[in-house]
Order: structure tokens, then sequence, then C-alpha cells
């Protein structure tokens, strides 16, 4: 046999011994901190875009927004009802209501104004509830009519009153 070297001996040989530890580990620091940086690189750009497109929605809110419009101003100034016939303000509420009382034919106006006066002036919600219901059953066909100046509690009244007629059942 020949002693000549074959040539793919050396490629056919077990590999040389392990390599130095220290290469070893400067490549995986290397690339270990590589992939680091990718990583971050990735969260900081997803997190930029997350706040690009929460930006991007505030201002096409507000620039697609239209202006507000101006409201209009609506001023409610209460002023009395015209009264059938005015009544002298010196008058006191009691008198009112004694010269309802002792008057012939029946007053529902004077009854109406002494109701009110109990009810503006003096704060008395009982006596004006008297004289409004004394109003309305003095008067015609027992209503008043619904003016803009009436107080509220004989708009309750009235209220409650066409109420009870709706509801009232007829004998027949």
């Amino acid at each position: 046999m020949t002693d000549t070297p074959d040539p793919l001996d050396a490629l056919l040989a077990p590999p040389a011994a392990a390599a130095d530890d220290g290469l070893k580990r400067a490549v995986f620091a290397r690339t270990t901190r590589v992939l680091r940086r990718r990583r971050l690189a990735r969260r900081l750009l997803f997190g930029v875009a997350l706040a690009a497109c929460y930006l991007g929605g505030v201002f096409s809110a507000r620039w697609l927004a239209s202006p507000p419009r101006e409201r209009e101003r609506i001023v409610y100034v209460d002023r009395p009802a015209p009264r059938e016939q005015p009544v002298p303000q010196a008058e006191s509420a009691a008198a009112l209501e004694r010269r309802a009382r002792v008057d012939d034919r029946p007053r529902p106006e004077l009854y109406r104004r002494a109701g009110d006066l109990f009810a503006e002036q003096e704060g008395d919600l009982q006596a004006a509830l008297r004289c409004y219901g004394e109003a309305l059953d003095a008067a015609p066909d027992g209503r008043l009519p619904v003016a803009a100046g009436d107080h509220w509690l004989l708009l309750a009244i009235k209220d409650a009153r066409e109420t009870e007629k709706r509801h009232a059942k007829i004998p027949q």
C-alpha cells in the first residue's frame, strides 16, 4: 500500500478542536444586542404608529366637524294678562274676597284677583286655593279661560277639574 495522502482525507477527518470560547461569547453577545435593538425598534415603531393613528383621528374629527351654530335666544317676559275690569291695587286680598262674597251677582274676576294676591304677595297658598276654587265655581259653566298670566296653582286646579270631568261616569 502506498503512503500517499489522499486529498479527501482532510475533508473526511473529524473537525478540529473546539474554537476559542471567547469568540463564541463575543458572537453571542453581538447577536443578542442586535436582536434586542430590533425588538426595541419594532416596539417603538408600533407605539409611534398607534400615536399617529390616534392623533389623525382627533385632528380629522375636529377638521370635519362643522362649526357650532349660533343659538337663537328666546327671552320670556312675564306680563300679566289683561283683566276684564281693572281692580285697584290698594285693596288687599281679604278685602277683594269679602267684596266678591257680598256682591249680588257672581264675581269670578274678584275671586281670581284675590287668589293672585294671596299667592303672590302674602304667600298664603291655602287662601289662594280657596279663592281660585270660588272663582271657578262662580264662573259660567264652571270654567275660566286659561290666560297667559295665570298662577301655577290656578292652572293646576283648572287641569284637575277638567280631568275630573273627563273621567266622571255619567249614569244613564
